[in-house]
């Protein structure tokens, strides 16, 4: 109906349709555009966007508009890995207005194929050898040095704990004879005559004429019969009316009879001798000279026999007993011969050994068959009287006590003076009497005995 006033036409009810964008590029729109689909009977048609006008010119710039507010600094902080907020680690940011978030790393990518191991470079080629030199001449065998004196026995070590208990051992060899008490409790034969000892066998060590002087000679039979052996003299040989040697004898030491002459008896007076007597010089020497002294296979004592000399190896004849004296050592300090008298020389071994301690004559000495080593320099020591008639000796004679007179012994040890004085004991166990070089005003240890 056509309405020629300007009314209003009412046309039939329409359908409802749906419109939905068409993406630009192909058909049906190069363009893009809209697709309107009839939602009545689904019919389709398009509306298509028509192709770009051509860009206009540029037009004016426009007034620029205020300056906005200054916005507020963000701080940043390292998060570790394994944070909560950031299994890989990473960064958190903050903001001005309290706020914050998380900027988190990415998780690692899988580790990538190993490359193909390069091509081994070619080998190179082997060195010339060089040429082997000439072999020097062998020079000649150097000649062999003395043997040294045996070394003082060193402190007994702390016992350590029990070990298991082992197989039952053969026997032993006979240990020396034990020491006879009488009911007085005394020693038969007295303070003196019980420093005798008793053969109790000859060493299977051998050794030349140098033993290390008497003092190593002792310690070789110690080693092999215990601490209460020492090396024999003859009149203790003799005295045990004991077996011969092994083939080829064997080292024994000179006695001395009481006024100090050297003897090779038996019987109950004499003693060991402190003086060299040719035997070895005081057996320290392995000089092939003639020496002495020797026991042989028939238990004879030899000195200076035929073919008997000090470069041959023989073994020790050792005695064991009882000592009453014994030998505790030089003192630690030094003097000359000016001792403050035998009462001075006294208190100085008292002070360092205690009160049992004194000055040791030679006598005592050489009966206490020490194997302690006085120092190279030597020991002062003092003279022993002869039982017989009171002159000066230097032997163990079992009656012989202290001199009470000077005898040269730095004016009775109250004299410094630098003429030659006495007596000394050598590291060997020598006693030495006015020798050259020993005298007063040389600083020397003292001899101390118990």
């Amino acid at each position: 109906m056509l309405v020629l006033d300007g009314g209003v036409v009412v046309g039939p009810a329409g359908s409802s349709v749906v419109v939905t964008p068409v993406t630009a590029g192909g058909a049906p729109c190069q363009f893009g555009g809209l697709r309107v689909t009839q939602v009545s009977d689904g019919g389709i048609s398009h509306v298509c966007n028509g192709a770009p006008g051509a860009m206009g010119a540029q037009g004016p710039a426009g007034v620029a508009g205020p300056a906005g507010p200054i916005g507020g600094s963000v701080t940043a902080s390292v998060l570790p890995p394994l944070s909560p907020a950031c299994m890989t680690g990473g960064v958190q940011v903050a903001f001005p207005d309290g706020g914050s978030v998380a900027i988190c790393n990415g998780a690692a990518g899988p580790q990538g194929v190993a490359g193909p191991m390069g091509v081994a470079g070619p080998q190179g080629a082997l060195g010339p050898v060089g040429p082997m030199g000439a072999q020097g001449v062998a020079g000649p065998m150097g000649v062999a040095g003395p043997q040294g004196n045996l070394g003082p026995v060193g402190p007994a070590g702390a016992v350590g704990p029990a070990g298991a208990a082992g197989p039952t051992g053969a026997p032993g060899p006979q240990g020396p004879p034990g020491l006879l008490l009488l009911p007085d409790g005394g020693v038969p034969g007295g303070l003196f005559g019980s420093e005798l000892g008793v053969f109790v066998g000859f060493t299977s060590m051998t050794s030349t004429g140098n033993l290390g002087g008497r003092v190593g000679a002792h310690a070789m039979c110690q080693a092999q019969f215990g601490a209460n052996a020492w090396f024999c003299h003859g009149t203790e040989y003799v005295n045990s009316a004991a077996q011969g040697a092994p083939v080829g004898s064997a080292w024994i030491d000179w006695s001395a009879s009481e006024n100090g002459a050297a003897v090779t008896t038996g019987g109950l007076s004499a003693g060991r001798s402190g003086t060299p007597n040719g035997s070895c010089t005081s057996w320290t020497s392995n000089s092939p000279a003639p020496g002495n002294l020797t026991v042989t296979v028939f238990g004879e004592l030899l000195s200076n026999a035929s073919g008997v000399d000090c470069s041959q190896q023989r073994p020790v004849a050792c005695c064991a007993g009882a000592r009453p004296t014994r030998v505790r050592g030089p003192t630690t300090a030094t003097y000359t011969g000016n001792l403050g008298g035998r009462v001075g020389a006294n208190v100085k071994c008292q002070l360092e050994f205690g009160p049992a301690a004194h000055f040791c004559h030679a006598s005592e000495y050489l009966r206490a068959a020490s194997s302690l080593q006085m120092p190279v320099s030597g020991a002062w020591i003092d003279w022993s009287a002869s039982p017989v008639d009171g002159s000066a000796i230097v032997a163990g004679v079992v009656r012989a006590s202290r001199s009470a007179t000077p005898n040269g012994s730095c004016t009775s040890w109250t004299s410094n003076s630098p003429a030659p004085g006495n007596l000394t004991v050598t590291s060997a166990g020598e006693i030495l009497s006015n020798r050259a070089g020993v005298d007063c005003s040389q600083a020397r240890p003292i001899a101390c005995c118990e």
